[in-house]
């Protein structure tokens, strides 16, 4: 597998929201747009996030990663790799935008 990986314990999902600063629609929900949040570091005690949307703007149909990430209830506590792309954003942050999450089973880290 080629490319970027998150590694890390999934923490939850949540909707991505609009910024404070967002012209029209400050502190609301981003329609289709959620984040996974892993832990990650000793611990996992470091939180990091991969954006992801519900729809495959491509395709119009589920995306990859919201058919392995569902509601996030079954993954919270598992270990992820989140195959990402990381794009920079207009205030020069990076975006890190999941394209795949892979579910590792405990006991082959072991």
């Amino acid at each position: 597998m080629n490319g970027l990986f998150l590694c890390g314990v999934v923490k939850r999902v949540e909707q991505v929201m609009y910024g404070a600063n967002h012209a029209s629609r400050p502190g609301q929900p981003v329609p289709g747009m959620f984040k996974i949040v892993v832990g990650v570091g000793p611990n996992y005690a470091f939180e990091q996030h991969a954006s992801f949307n519900r729809m495959d703007l491509a395709t119009h149909e589920e995306s990859v990663v919201s058919r392995v990430v569902g509601d996030g209830s079954g993954l919270v506590g598992r270990l992820v790799y989140i195959r990402i792309g990381v794009r920079g954003n207009k205030q020069g942050f990076a975006n890190l935008e999941a394209l795949n999450v892979y579910v590792i089973d405990q006991d082959a880290v072991a």
